[in-house]
């Protein structure tokens, strides 16, 4: 398929208006713990603030109504930053997905990249490659091509799959063979359209190819590390304990070609960390799963 020819199509893709601000601001408010809920409550429409007011009231979170917590700060304070910014980072992509199909997944796309996103902090952070917050942004929104392509291109989508299939392809191989580029390079495209901060669209871009990275090659590596460990894991929800999680980890580290880079550097202590997130952020996925819709 041409470039252009997608290009183009990219940029029909509408978004919030707010979308590129909220991005900036759910960095700075991570860079900087004097930053308030406040900061982010103003950048905030109202489809964004009536999500965040449902998840703090879930069940997950000790309340039973909207009448228990009713501003967004409370809710803030209630669910944290980084819970926060992965809601409001993902509800743009996903408010374009067609309701009624059911060849998307949309729980698993989710669950996975709330897991890249908590892999890619800790691995950048372990590293000491990139920004970790910045890394843990590019995580949750690395797969947006994914949702862009099954929305503008369904035929490809289902050709895609096909292939997959058949030949037993990673997405990102069958995508190349049908577009000419994967599912990264689209959504780095939406994300320049959108004019958002050049270092995330190059690792969202290229986290498939870091090494084709124009900015910094350690923070597609960085996501691309994540997204296989993530993979590698299949299901996160399902492992029973740290103790499983971190062998499993250490599975991916010791017998992968992406992790290459991280053998020798991965300490011990950094492993302990990692799972230490993982499990947080399992227990989180699980809690929004049990509000039946909050997340997934």
């Amino acid at each position: 398929m041409d470039l252009e020819f997608i290009k183009e199509r990219v940029k029909s893709v509408k978004v919030l208006p707010t979308f590129p601000s909220i991005v900036t601001e759910v960095l700075n408010i991570l860079n900087d713990p004097k930053s308030s809920a406040k900061d982010l409550a103003e950048k905030m429409d109202g489809s964004i603030t009536g999500e965040i007011l449902r998840v703090a009231n879930s069940a997950y979170y000790g309340t039973r109504s909207y009448r228990t917590i009713k501003s967004v700060e409370h809710a803030i304070a209630i669910i944290g930053f980084e819970t926060l910014s992965s809601l409001v980072l993902q509800m743009p992509f996903l408010d374009l997905l067609p309701r009624g199909r059911r060849d998307f997944d949309e729980e698993g796309y989710l669950i996975h990249s709330m897991f890249v996103g908590v892999l890619s902090k800790e691995i950048g952070r372990s590293l000491k490659m990139g920004d970790p917050n910045t890394l843990y942004v590019c995580g949750i929104i690395h797969d947006i091509g994914k949702i862009i392509i099954y929305t503008l291109f369904s035929e490809k989508w289902t050709e895609i799959l096909g292939l997959m299939n058949e030949k037993g392809l990673k997405s990102y191989e069958a995508e190349q063979e049908i577009l000419g580029i994967d599912h990264g390079f689209v959504g780095g495209i939406l994300l320049d359209n959108w004019n958002i901060p050049d270092l995330i669209v190059d690792t969202v871009k290229f986290h498939h190819s870091p090494k084709s990275a124009e900015i910094d090659v350690g923070s597609a590596m960085c996501v691309q590390i994540g997204d296989f460990i993530s993979l590698f894991l299949k299901d996160p929800l399902s492992v029973e304990n740290g103790k499983k999680l971190k062998e499993m980890l250490k599975g991916a580290i010791l017998y992968s070609d992406e992790c290459e880079i991280i053998r020798e550097k991965l300490k011990e202590e950094d492993m302990d960390e990692m799972v230490s997130t993982l499990i947080e952020a399992k227990s989180l996925i699980e809690g929004l799963k049990n509000d039946k819709g909050a997340c997934c």
